[in-house]
């Protein structure tokens, strides 16, 4: 029937009536999506263990900047001895200042600043090599 024809409130005999879920269905669909998310999460814990994992590497030297060497050591010389003296350390964000030997040749040093006008710096010393 044309539209122009159709009665207020009238429906077109195609369209599929709405059938309402039943409780029953509800309880099913429930129990089966409770059963699915159970089994997966059991096969995802107690599958296949995961491979083992190698042993952590020994972490390299410390990433450590001039201007937090100096400071640490103005704030507590004791502490700042017992957190980087004796350690090997990776030293950014200064400039060399000076590089030199000790007198009896045993030792090289390297002098950083944080920057160039600056009184202080970091004194590396570096064992010399034979």
């Amino acid at each position: 029937m044309p539209d122009s024809q159709r009665r207020r409130g009238e429906v077109e005999e195609a369209i599929v009536p709405y059938r309402k879920l039943g409780t029953g269905s509800i309880v099913f669909l429930i129990g089966v999506s409770l059963f699915i998310g159970v089994s997966l999460l059991l096969w995802t814990k107690l599958g296949d263990p995961a491979p083992p994992r190698p042993a952590p590497a020994s972490p390299g030297p410390a990433w450590v900047s001039v201007r937090s060497l100096v400071e640490a050591y103005e704030a507590n010389e004791v502490a700042a001895n017992g957190s980087y003296q004796g350690k090997r350390l990776r030293v950014f964000n200064g400039q060399v200042t000076s590089i030199g030997e000790s007198t009896f040749g045993s030792t090289l040093y390297v002098i950083l600043k944080d920057e160039p006008t600056d009184f202080r710096g970091v004194h590396c010393v570096l064992p010399a090599t034979s």
